[in-house]
């Protein structure tokens, strides 16, 4: 598989045009090369090519975590699902930061995505998986 390939197309495209599933290994490979040679944008764009497969996401939600990048965390949750992400181990590197700033950010962006108000509420949502 040509990663390069893959990252050219994301350069000038939001989002592949006609992705394969490229199964879990694949999309790990995928991910680490786009960090180690991409930019953010092209990490997150690989979460919205792929995000119609049965894939997880959690590497690169855990990428934006430890870059403490608040707009990529909640987009990565919004491209890929929370069906996709490990929410739990999410919320505990978010927690882990213990930059107040920014799990505060990332806690009222993610109130927005489930339409939640409180944080009791929202801890139900993440404990339990989902708001299904």
């Amino acid at each position: 598989m040509d990663f390069e390939i893959i990252l050219n197309e994301l350069k000038t495209c939001l989002s592949l045009e006609h992705p394969k599933n490229i199964g879990q290994e694949n999309l790990d490979k995928l991910i680490d090369y786009a960090i180690k040679n991409g930019n953010r944008e092209i990490v997150w764009r690989i979460a919205l090519s792929y995000s119609n497969f049965n894939l997880d996401f959690t590497k690169i939600m855990l990428y934006f975590i430890e870059a403490k990048d608040e707009f990529y965390v909640i987009e990565t949750l919004y491209a890929a699902g929370d069906d996709k992400i490990d929410l739990k181990l999410s919320k505990k590197k978010v927690l882990e930061t213990n930059d107040n700033e920014f799990i505060g950010k990332v806690i009222e962006d993610v109130k927005l995505y489930y339409g939640v108000k409180s944080n009791k509420d929202l801890n139900k949502i993440i404990e339990g998986g989902s708001n299904d």
